[in-house]
């Protein structure tokens, strides 16, 4: 789609060129037409028809053009339409898949996803939040919860997904961590989730099953 529109500017662009030509031979053309009158002959009748030659060339060319361009313009506007139905479709499930998780964690409010399926804002007692206006410590927690629902929808399609989180929830208060905690045990039964994490005895409120790396002997 980029290179569509790339091409529409460029031929736009020549087509308005040559448009600009041919203004400027319809003046030389009437600029001739003083002279063959004031001069009877002398070759200027044989440069009128030349420049009137160029003048309908360049015209012809501005149509193929435009006819063109129109050809790629509504290309662009059928892919545009399909990429964003596509998208549509995709987000639909993903979408689904987050909500049940983001009742528990904020209850009433409702995710929305822009069309490279990033967190755009929540909507929230009729009220839109913008992504980037909120706390440091719920877009940590929206992004968990999106990518628990992209692992369900790649296990759902029969394809392996893993969520890892490392050091994830540092910026959530105690309230909200153990919302999180019942989130990720509710996710664990559909999708193998590992925390990596320095705060061991915070996160022993998980209730998921411990694991440890030993050195060997």
């Amino acid at each position: 789609m980029e290179a569509i529109d790339a091409r529409i500017k460029r031929l736009e662009g020549a087509a308005n060129n040559h448009q600009r030509s041919i203004a400027h031979l319809g003046i030389e053309v009437t600029r001739l037409s003083a002279l063959i009158e004031a001069n009877e002959g002398a070759g200027v009748e044989e440069m009128l028809l030349a420049t009137e030659a160029e003048r309908d060339r360049l015209a012809s060319a501005v149509a193929e053009f435009e006819k063109e361009a129109a050809v790629l313009q509504l290309l662009f506007e059928t892919l545009e339409l399909a990429e964003g139905e596509a998208k549509s479709r995709y987000l639909a499930p993903v979408v689904s898949r987050v909500e049940p998780y983001l009742k528990m964690l904020l209850p009433g409010a409702n995710i929305v996803l822009d069309g490279d399926l990033r967190i755009a804002a929540i909507q929230r007692a009729g009220q839109r939040e913008d992504f980037n206006v909120l706390s440091g410590g719920t877009k940590e927690q929206l992004a968990v919860l999106t990518r628990l629902a992209f692992a369900e929808l790649l296990l759902g399609q029969g394809r392996p997904a893993t969520v890892i989180l490392d050091d994830a929830l540092a910026f959530s208060d105690d309230d909200r961590i153990e919302s999180m905690f019942d989130v990720l045990m509710r996710a664990g039964d559909k999708v193998q989730i590992i925390v990596l994490t320095c705060r061991k005895r915070l996160f022993t409120r998980l209730g998921a099953s411990p694991l440890e790396i030993r050195e060997t002997a």
